[in-house]
């Protein structure tokens, strides 16, 4: 029984990970965008 909770943690602990991994590249992809864009503005103004 414990060694089944165990795993369940351990699996519940791995998932919050993987969401946390793929909320982070998405902040990353969306820095990217805005930083892309800002320097086409820049870039075209002067």
């Amino acid at each position: 029984m414990r060694g089944t909770l165990d795993a369940r943690r351990q699996r519940a602990g791995a998932a919050e990970c993987s969401a946390l991994d793929e909320q982070c590249r998405c902040a990353s992809r969306e820095r990217l965008a805005i930083a892309r864009k800002l320097h086409d503005v820049l870039a075209h103004s002067l």
